[in-house]
């Protein structure tokens, strides 16, 4: 089985992506690999629009952020050194929050893309635009089969439809076994009473 990864914490997006970093923002956020990473921390700024304390905000293990993905925990950086780091890239990070620094979170990307979902079983709109299909999902339903491609199985991938992130089983157990917080996992039949947008 696989299931949507939901991030829980609140707020969601207390920090933004510095425009001057040397990689673009926006390849992180959609997945897109990043050749040529120059090994310089990725800095993010307060987006001054929380009221949750520094050390609140650094009780999360996962961390939404505006223009610059996700950002993630020492605790599930190892957890991913250690079982993903063929589906995942790990960045150094800088932050600045309410004043204070941090270098202890990774930028994560999500870099490999395919198509998740049972099309059959979802209710959609699809526009043709530039011989480009365009999907507006309403309900969902993730495929069962393992998440392969080319014979590779992977255990967390970008849903090429809409970019959202979908793990597999395993993936679901190493996070619930090192009790990993402000991730949460929707199944078929979450989904089924789920609104996604």
């Amino acid at each position: 089985m696989n299931y949507l990864l939901t991030v829980t914490s609140k707020p969601l997006y207390p920090l933004c992506f510095d425009t001057k970093n040397s990689v673009n923002g926006s390849d992180i956020a959609n997945g897109n690999y990043i050749y040529g990473y120059n090994q310089e921390p990725l800095i993010y700024n307060d987006t001054n629009n929380s009221n949750i304390s520094f050390e609140k905000l650094l009780t999360y293990d996962v961390i939404k952020t505006v223009g610059g993905g996700l950002l993630v925990s020492e605790k599930l950086k190892k957890i991913i050194i250690e079982n993903f780091l063929d589906d995942i890239q790990l960045f150094d990070t800088f932050f600045l929050y309410k004043g204070k620094e941090c270098t202890s979170y990774n930028a994560i990307n999500i870099h490999n893309k395919m198509e998740c979902y049972d099309l059959e079983q979802c209710i959609y709109t699809n526009d043709t635009i530039d011989e480009d299909d365009e999907y507006d999902f309403l309900k969902v339903q993730i495929k069962t089969a393992p998440l392969e491609e080319y014979g590779v199985i992977h255990n967390i991938v970008r849903n090429s439809f809409d970019n959202e992130i979908i793990v597999s089983d395993f993936f679901v157990k190493k996070i619930r076994e090192s009790k990993i917080n402000s991730i949460k996992f929707l199944s078929n039949k979450d989904l089924l009473k789920y609104e996604l947008f």
